[in-house]
């Protein structure tokens, strides 16, 4: 794994300016934390205002579960979601979409796609939604004889969505590492010179673990695997299980937040390069927002920078699991604040 674990010896001391996140000769001084001390760390100054898109009424589409919401901001100061919602009527997972003037107040306007095809077994999985060159693409997780996949779909207006012909556009490798699930929960970042996945991986090999891994692509359907990235440390407290990650470029910095089974907090994971990964820790804790709606999990955030605020539209799962999307924000210094943190190893609870 290229994770990095910093120790405490004059070498360390040496090298620190020089990691990602710290200019030469210019770095503040790193805030050292054990990592089995960071599942319940303080918490950053978040302002939480709960529940901003509700399940919908007894038969609708989205009366069951409200998930993966993806938010974003429009020429025209306005916003558009879309989201998975899952009925209680059949179980499908279809992608609808809601519009709102300012992020907050949200107007549903339907389903924009039911899963249909093989690869997409009963639920559609909205991973990431771009709008480029007139046009909104959109990366999602399928699945086919019980292994997940990334596919890809195209739309001139947001709603009526035309998929890849030759779907999926990441599939799971045989005789590999990731030979059960490969992209089935991923994001993609525009780079200056293509794509960049970053995807969930597991095998048969090491049955009960979720790795990271890198992908790229210049076109964003031809996708070459490059590897694990980021590897689950049971020893220092994590378990073995990643999941529902999203990231976003702030600055230089590819910010990875992600949570793991059991611990279901928002963590931070950064990089320079979307290849070496550095662990900052918690940065979101569930169970904190007002009426509860989020005290069971906090997971699959989408992230967007308006000035100097960081706006996030997230899953909450209430006591009873039953999952809506919330939304918080907090200052983006408290927040990249954090990029001096260094998780260091330490005595596992």
């Amino acid at each position: 794994m290229k994770m990095k674990w910093l120790v405490f010896s004059v070498i360390a001391l040496v090298i620190i300016p020089l990691l990602p996140g710290c200019a030469a000769g210019a770095a503040p001084e790193p805030n050292y934390e054990e990592y089995n001390n960071i599942n319940d760390p303080t918490e950053l100054g978040w302002v939480r205002m709960g529940v901003v898109l509700d399940l919908g009424e007894s038969g609708a589409y989205d009366d069951k579960n409200i998930e993966s919401p993806i938010v974003l901001k429009n020429s025209d100061g306005t916003y558009t979601m879309w989201y998975r919602g899952v009925s209680t009527v059949d179980d499908l997972g279809r992608v609808m979409r809601a519009v709102s003037d300012d992020g907050i107040h949200w107007t549903k306007t339907g389903v924009v796609m039911t899963p249909s095809k093989r690869y997409e077994g009963n639920r559609i999985d909205p991973m990431t939604i771009m709008y480029e060159d007139g046009s909104y693409k959109m990366w999602y997780g399928g699945e086919e004889d019980d292994e997940t996949c990334a596919c890809y779909a195209t739309s001139e207006d947001g709603i009526n969505w035309i998929r890849y012909d030759d779907n999926p556009v990441l599939d799971v490798s045989k005789h590999s590492w990731d030979d059960e699930g490969a992209g089935g929960q991923h994001c993609v970042v525009r780079t200056e010179t293509g794509y960049l996945m970053i995807y969930k991986g597991y095998g048969e090999d090491t049955d009960g673990w979720a790795f990271y891994a890198l992908a790229k692509s210049d076109d964003g359907i031809d996708w070459k695997k490059k590897g694990k990235v980021i590897s689950p440390e049971p020893e220092l407290g994590e378990t073995t299980l990643y999941r529902n990650l999203h990231v976003v470029k702030i600055g230089d910095t590819y910010c990875l937040f992600h949570t793991m089974v059991e611990h279901f907090n928002l963590y931070l994971i950064t990089s320079e390069d979307g290849v070496d990964w550095y662990k900052r820790g918690v940065v979101f804790n569930k169970g904190l927002t007002p009426g509860g709606w989020d005290a069971k999990w906090s997971t699959s955030p989408w992230i967007l920078v308006e000035g100097d605020k960081v706006r996030m539209w997230y899953e909450g799962g209430d006591i009873n699991g039953r999952v809506r999307t919330l939304y918080a924000e907090v200052n983006l210094s408290e927040l990249t604040g954090k990029f001096n943190t260094w998780i260091i190893p330490g005595q596992a609870q």
